[in-house]
């Protein structure tokens, strides 16, 4: 996916207005980074993993789906992508 100039500068413009305001906790930073995401990439089901031990461990999921992945799924890390 390639993206126009436009929303180029509209996604530019979203971060900077994310940066540029306070969250109540570290998890709703989170989430409104994985929508911003979601939003300028199209990706179906953002996610933040952990991989210090050798796993892929989901620590945080967009739109989070029983079909897809949750939080606390893991697998090892050279299976992942």
């Amino acid at each position: 996916m390639v993206m126009e100039l436009d929303e180029s500068v509209n996604v530019l413009s979203a971060l900077s207005e994310m940066t540029a305001r306070p969250f109540g906790s570290t998890e709703e930073a989170i989430g409104a980074v994985l929508e911003l995401i979601q939003n300028a990439l199209g990706v179906r089901t953002p996610f933040l993993a952990r991989t210090d031990t050798g796993q892929f461990e989901v620590i945080a999921v967009h739109e989070q789906n029983p079909n897809n992945l949750r939080i606390g799924d893991t697998l090892p890390l050279q299976d992942s992508y």
